[in-house]
């Protein structure tokens, strides 16, 4: 057994060591198969396996990936692996054994069931998309053509940050050292947390700079760990300014949307529960440029009913109406590579959606 697969699934040579081989599993396997359709996440993955060493030249089965399924109704997941999903939907981390990952996968497209079932607004979005772009789809039979959208709360523009249990770091020099040196602290918020004096160092010049004024210019090496050393002093500055005080927002300006991303999808929350202070209030600005402009979205999307477009690509443009309906204020910028990567035109189809001069788009 390759030492990667029994790190990953705990499977040894001991486990298997009773088991046939699979020569003498591979006729049954293929007439079982025969006729079937498939459901799996991932699919490339068991296709290719089976092509290659069960099926021997048989015409491959039908498939249907729940990778397809989950573009459209989870756009705003930052990947398309199963253990994303498994956290988010259902609570639970993956085990990586077939098994389970395959009851893991028929939970999360019945958690897509249900919330289609009660209109929940992305899966009725979901449906919809399938409806106009990709109507042969056969994952559209799991929304109900008659349920409406349910009423939910306005969305809250501020980061959730989640609840925290530690003390509150007071905006002290030595206080906020004293946490980044506390390591089983740091376990509980960042996996394989390690204390490293470049970062504290680095967090006590962020202190005495926000609290004396003036220009700092610092340059920290890969692996020091930047972000949290400025957020360990920015967090209890902005937390334990006087209500009497003038109360500017502190901006943070990151070089990419790479590391935007990073820190509004982890560092910030992790970093306010870390110090203790879950009431943080942060938000995302970004350009224009980064949000579905209406008009030159709705002529993009107009594009996609030809007859002309290709089945396979017409999923692109299912993917884009979902992203422009389901993503936080329709930020298209950020979408994840691995939309990118499985829908080759959607890069292009993101492209002629936005614009990069606020005068070129409505400000509604």
């Amino acid at each position: 057994m390759p030492a990667a697969i029994t790190r990953l699934t705990g499977i040894t040579d001991e486990l298997v060591a009773g088991a046939p081989p699979l020569a003498e599993l591979r006729a049954a396997l293929a007439e079982r198969l025969r006729g079937r359709t498939l459901v799996a996440h991932n699919a490339d993955f068991e296709s290719f396996f089976l092509a290659r060493d069960v099926l021997d030249g048989s015409p491959l089965p039908r498939f249907l990936d729940t990778q397809d399924l989950l573009s459209i109704t989870h756009p705003d997941a930052s990947d398309l692996r199963l253990e994303t999903f498994t956290r988010r939907l259902l609570g639970s981390e993956e085990r990586h054994r077939a098994l389970s990952d395959a009851l893991d996968a028929a939970r999360v497209i019945s958690h897509v069931g249900v919330g289609a079932r009660e209109g929940e607004p992305r899966a009725i979005a979901a449906r919809d998309a399938l409806a106009r772009f990709a109507p042969d789809s056969p994952w559209l039979a799991l929304f109900p053509a008659a349920v409406e959208a349910r009423a939910t709360a306005p969305e809250s523009p501020w980061l959730e940050i989640g609840r925290s249990d530690e003390k509150p770091v007071a905006f002290d020099e030595d206080q906020v050292a004293l946490a980044l040196a506390d390591e089983a602290r740091g376990r509980r918020h960042f996996p394989n947390y390690r204390v490293r004096e470049d970062q504290i160092r680095l967090a006590r010049h962020f202190v005495r700079n926000l609290r004396d004024g003036g220009v700092l210019l610092l340059e920290g090496g890969t692996g020091v760990g930047k972000s949290l050393a400025y957020l360990a002093a920015a967090i209890p500055f902005v937390m334990t300014r006087p209500a009497s005080s003038r109360r500017e927002p502190l901006v943070i300006s990151t070089r990419t949307k790479l590391l935007q991303d990073q820190l509004l999808q982890k560092d910030v929350a992790a970093t306010a529960r870390f110090l203790g202070w879950p009431g943080l209030r942060a938000i995302s600005m970004k350009g224009r440029a980064n949000y579905a402009c209406s008009r030159r979205l709705e002529r993009v999307l107009l594009e996609g009913r030809e007859p002309r477009i290709f089945a396979e690509d017409r999923m692109a443009y299912a993917v884009l109406e979902a992203c422009a309906r389901i993503r936080p204020h329709g930020d298209l910028r950020s979408v994840p590579g691995a939309l990118l990567h499985r829908y080759k035109p959607l890069r292009d189809l993101i492209a002629r959606s936005t614009t990069s001069r606020a005068e070129q788009c409505s400000r509604e």
